[in-house]
Formats: C-alpha cells, structure tokens, sequence
C-alpha cells in the first residue's frame, strides 16, 4: 500500500510539471511618444524614437523563452528606406505605470538604448500590422518584470520617415495596441519527467494496480 501511494504521489507530482509550450500577449504598461494618443514619426536612433514598457510579472521568473516578437501598426512615409529598429535597453527607472503620460525617457535629451534585438524592412502608405522578430536573452528582465523597448529608423542612420500607431489612432479608426509576444517552452528536464510520468501510469495500469 505504501509503495501504491509513493508511485501515485509521484504522478501527482510529475502530472504538475509544464510539458507544453505557453504564449503570453502583452500590451505597453507605458509608452513615450512625441505626440500622445497619435503615434510617433520614427527616424534614426538619436532622433525620434517610440518607447515602449512591457510588464512581464506574469511570467515565470525562469521561463524558457524559445520566440518572442514586437507587433504594431506601422506606416512608412519614406521613397528610400523603410527598415525599423528595434532596440533594448536594461534602463527600466523610467517607466512609471501611474502616471504614464508623464514618463519620457528622452525628454530632456536623446537617450540611446543599449542593443537592436529586431529589424524589419516593409512599404506600406497605410498603416499596415507588422511584426518584428526579436533575438533576446530575456533572464534578466524576467526577474525585474519589466522590459523596455524602442523603436526608431534605421541601423545605418539614415533619416526615415514614417509613424507607429496607437489604440483609437486620431483620424486612421480605431487600431490595435502594439504587442509583445512570447512563447515558452518546457525545459528538457520538465519533457522528460513528464513523459516519465505516462510510462508510469502505463505501466500501473499494465498491472491492474490503478
């Protein structure tokens, strides 16, 4: 009987385990942009620039990020360049969910974010949903909930000209928030007692002690 309970607290347990990828969709808790509740025209790190805050609270601090990626309604006003850059910065001291309208991380001067995680290059006059895939250690900003991204023109520095929207974008109907989307994956550890897990069952089954 003792043996019984062991074998079934251990399914129990290994039942508990995340063996299956997980997405979670995030909105900005706080955004800085020149004009609010309009958008930002976006051109060359150093000029004009979109920043977003995302908070990640409602992950795992030791989630396995496997893909992430940065979505919003974007327009391009340029003939000659359309790439967008997306850059991190670790820097989250300015991101204040109360009073949101009031952070500016470049307000009294440029800010220059640490690294580009993202580009994308596309030409669209209408404002058309573009994704970014981003390439990121997320270990960090898992564990401090927050993350800040920005989003300017291109790597090269050309000066380009175009916009990110925001909800109930003024004159273009109502758009999407952008979004931030990142899937989880179980760890190999967490695959193999799971599977561990099935065999057992299996075989109590196979004996007639379940």
């Amino acid at each position: 009987m003792k043996i019984k309970l062991c074998i079934l607290t251990m399914i129990i347990f290994l039942g508990t385990t995340p063996a299956f990828a997980v997405s979670y969709t995030l909105n900005p808790v706080d955004v800085s942009l020149p004009t609010v509740n309009e958008g930002d025209g976006i051109s060359q790190i150093g000029v004009e620039q979109a920043w977003f805050a995302f908070d990640l609270a409602s992950i795992s601090d030791t989630a396995n990020i496997v893909s992430a990626t940065f979505s919003a309604y974007m327009l391009d006003n340029d003939g000659e360049t359309s790439e967008r850059t997306l850059w991190y910065d670790s820097d989250d001291s300015w991101i204040d969910i109360s009073s949101p309208a009031l952070s500016d991380p470049d307000f009294s001067e440029i800010s220059s974010a640490d690294n580009i995680i993202g580009t994308v290059s596309f030409n669209n006059q209408s404002y058309t949903w573009i994704t970014i895939e981003i390439t990121h250690d997320w270990t960090s900003d898992l564990v401090d909930d927050y993350i800040t991204l920005m989003l300017t023109g291109p790597s090269s520095g050309f000066n380009a000209s175009g916009a990110v929207g925001l909800v109930k974008f003024v004159g273009f109907g109502v758009l999407s928030d952008p979004e931030l989307t990142l899937t989880s994956a179980p760890a190999p550890g967490a695959i193999l007692l799971g599977s561990l897990g099935v065999g057992i069952v299996g075989w109590m089954r196979k004996r007639r002690t379940l």
